[in-house]
């Protein structure tokens, strides 16, 4: 199985996100304790990425690097600003014509 490199990222950075999210409530437990966990967030950085690639391995799963030369990126962010157009539309319960070509 093979998954794209950005892909891997993406996961890599949502789940140091919702780590060091966490951050603040270890801090406060450290206080109530009166004892230090030494949890930084550079040990959560490394900690998942040691996790990422251990889940990679398990699972054998391969990243592999997209050619950025052959991405259409004007379409892909045309599609995205679509997208994101209408779900205000959406939001909003309007109806309005828009070029989806």
């Amino acid at each position: 199985m093979a998954s794209a490199e950005t892909v891997v990222m993406e996961r890599y950075y949502q789940m140091c996100k919702t780590g060091k999210g966490l951050l603040q409530a270890i801090q406060r437990l450290e206080k109530i304790l009166d004892h230090k966990l030494a949890i930084t967030a550079d040990i959560i950085d490394s900690r998942i990425l040691a996790l990422v690639d251990k889940q990679l391995k398990e699972l054998d799963i391969k990243k592999i690097k997209i050619d950025n030369a052959e991405v259409n990126w004007d379409e892909i962010i045309r599609k995205a600003l679509f997208r994101l157009l209408l779900l205000k539309t959406i939001r909003r319960k309007k109806v309005l014509e828009m070029p989806y070509t």
